[in-house]
């Protein structure tokens, strides 16, 4: 296991526990129950910062506009689906115009709530190149401005950091498909599995700051190992912040910044 800054998470010397930015640091480990306010903290992080607000905001802007984009080109390929096989005229009986514009409803609505539980899965497709700068701009609003060490510029790490991308991708997959059981239950099955899914979600803001550390998926097992409880409250408002349509557009970009402070009070 590589010896890690106990604050950033940086590698560095066997020796020693904490880099040079990090040994004056007034950054402590803080207590498990404190990450269930991580997000808030994120959400006051990116009020407060312009920087911040502007890197989320373009984001989200741009997948309005694919979400929109979609909604608008499926709506109409219905209509013309619609007119296809059942063409509204004057000739055409009652029964047969209702059944179109009860179907043109119907289609409309599911498209509509297709369309709004595409965006969080959406939006985090495009706020990837996003999500590291956050994250960037977060440690060094806590930690400092020195982030020199962790610039990735050589092939073989990138090829490495990709290595670890589809590794933790295809443990997420593997955490979901054994889980999958768990919904039949009745009653709290489907409670638990949306928990578990939001849990593996939330590595993924998390994985936001270690990737940049070059920490490996057992190091990153390790991490959440370690900080299990913490992990688990930290997981537990995207559970419940989820349904809530405005504050949904908050989600990324809050959890992006409180993952990474997340990471810098926890245990390494």
């Amino acid at each position: 296991m590589n010896n890690r800054c106990q604050t950033c998470g940086l590698l560095v010397e066997l020796d020693i526990t904490k880099c040079n930015r990090c040994e004056n640091s007034a950054s402590q480990v803080q207590p498990s129950f404190r990450a269930l306010f991580y997000f808030f903290d994120g959400l006051i992080i990116l009020l407060k910062n312009t920087r911040l607000l502007k890197l989320s905001l373009i984001p989200l802007i741009i997948t309005f506009i694919l979400i929109i984009c979609t909604y608008a080109g499926s709506f109409f390929l219905l209509f013309q689906g619609l007119d296809t096989f059942l063409p509204s005229n004057e000739s055409a009986s009652t029964t047969l115009n209702i059944s179109r514009y009860g179907l043109a409803f119907l289609g409309s609505t599911v498209l509509l709530i297709i369309s709004f539980f595409l965006f969080l899965p959406v939006s985090s497709l495009v706020c990837i190149p996003f999500n590291d700068i956050v994250s960037i701009e977060t440690e060094k609003i806590l930690l400092g401005d020195n982030l020199s060490n962790e610039n990735q510029n050589s092939l073989s790490e990138i090829k490495v950091g990709l290595k670890e991308v589809f590794k933790l991708l295809a443990f997420k997959i593997i955490i979901i498909v054994i889980c999958l059981p768990i919904f039949i239950i009745p009653i709290v099955g489907q409670t638990l599995f949306l928990f578990i899914l939001a849990m593996v979600t939330a590595i993924d803001f998390l994985d936001i700051v270690m990737a940049r550390k070059r920490y490996s998926l057992s190091e990153k097992l390790a991490f959440v190992k370690k900080n299990f409880l913490g992990f688990i409250l930290f997981s537990l408002p995207l559970v419940l912040l989820f349904w809530i349509p405005i504050i949904q557009l908050l989600i990324i970009p809050c959890y992006a910044i409180g993952g990474t402070k997340f990471f810098i009070q926890s245990k390494k």
